[in-house]
C-alpha cells in the first residue's frame, strides 16, 4: 500500500507540479523583465543630428587654403550630413567616406560638399 502512494507521489509530482512550477517560473521571469524596463532618456546632443540641428554658425572658407582646426569647429559633409569635430585625437571619417578628420590630417574627397561651421 504504501508503494502505491509512493508511485502516486511521484506520478502527481512529475505530470502537474513540474510543468506547473516551470510555467509559474516563465510567467515571473517575463513579470520581472517587463517591469524593468525604464523609460531612459534620450541621449545628449551630438553634433552630427541631423533632425535637430543647434545653432550653427556657418563660415566660409576654401579647401585650397587650408583647413582651419578650433574646439568649436565642426566639418559637414552635405553628402550623408555627418559632422566631425575639427579637433580630434583619433582618426574619424564620416558614413560616405568623404570627409577625414585625423590628429594630424583634414581632407575630403569633394571638399565641394563639405561645410564648416561653429557651434
Amino acid at each position: 500500500m504504501a508503494a502505491y502512494f509512493v508511485i502516486f507521489l511521484l506520478v502527481f509530482f512529475v505530470v502537474f507540479l513540474v510543468p506547473v512550477a516551470l510555467l509559474l517560473g516563465t510567467v515571473l521571469t517575463g513579470l520581472i523583465a517587463i517591469c524593468s524596463i525604464r523609460h531612459e532618456p534620450p541621449p545628449p546632443h551630438n553634433p552630427s543630428d541631423i533632425y535637430f540641428p543647434p545653432k550653427r554658425k556657418y563660415k566660409t572658407w576654401s579647401a585650397r587654403h587650408s583647413w582651419p582646426r578650433a574646439s568649436g569647429l565642426f566639418y559637414k559633409c552635405d553628402i550623408c550630413h555627418k559632422s566631425l569635430p575639427s579637433e580630434t585625437t583619433v582618426a574619424r571619417e564620416c558614413g560616405c567616406g568623404n570627409l577625414f578628420v585625423g590628429p594630424e590630417h583634414i581632407g575630403a574627397q569633394n571638399s565641394m560638399e563639405v561645410q564648416l561651421y561653429e557651434e
